[in-house]
């Protein structure tokens, strides 16, 4: 199979999913699937498609984890998966997940880190929350992403002595 005929499907579909027409493009990343049932970028999609739109998380995960297996460096994947395992608490997982991400070329390391953060404030690791919401601004060019990264420093800091009282 040709790799210019996946992408075209990918294509096609990313067309469809901005003009919000779902159905369509699920199909196509349906046929790309068909031709090669271990095109990563494929399963990144249909990951994305099920939790974000369809809100079935289970088949999300599944098709996150084959992007990741066929694409090890699938960038939207590990964000995908760190989302969702935040959302639904799963934070030994997340902290498997996070060293992995990490290390892929050109992902969003900010957007990771923020949600490695949040795992912390909410596992109640308030100091360790700190650190890794400063790492996320050592790696932020964007003034208000900063910004925000110092509301959450702020709201950590104090949830700390809310402990203490």
């Amino acid at each position: 199979m040709t790799m210019q005929l996946l992408e075209q499907y990918m294509l096609e579909a990313d067309r469809a999913f901005a003009q919000e027409d779902y159905v369509k493009g699920k199909s196509l990343i349906e046929e790309a699937l068909a031709l090669e049932p271990d095109y990563g970028e494929a399963h990144n999609y249909l990951g994305w498609l099920y939790l974000y739109q369809l809100n079935d998380p289970e088949r999300a995960e599944g098709h996150l984890k084959l992007a990741i297996r066929y694409k090890p460096n699938c960038r939207g994947a590990y964000v995908h998966l760190s989302a969702m395992f935040i959302d639904q608490g799963r934070f030994e997982e997340l902290q498997s997940l996070m060293p992995k991400a990490l290390e892929v070329r050109g992902i969003n390391r900010v957007s990771l880190l923020v949600d490695w953060g949040r795992m912390y404030e909410l596992m109640g690791k308030y100091r360790q929350a700190v650190r890794t919401y400063k790492e996320a601004m050592k790696a932020s060019l964007s003034n208000s992403e900063i910004d925000g990264l110092r509301d959450h420093i702020r709201r950590s800091r104090r949830k700390r002595w809310v402990r203490w009282i």
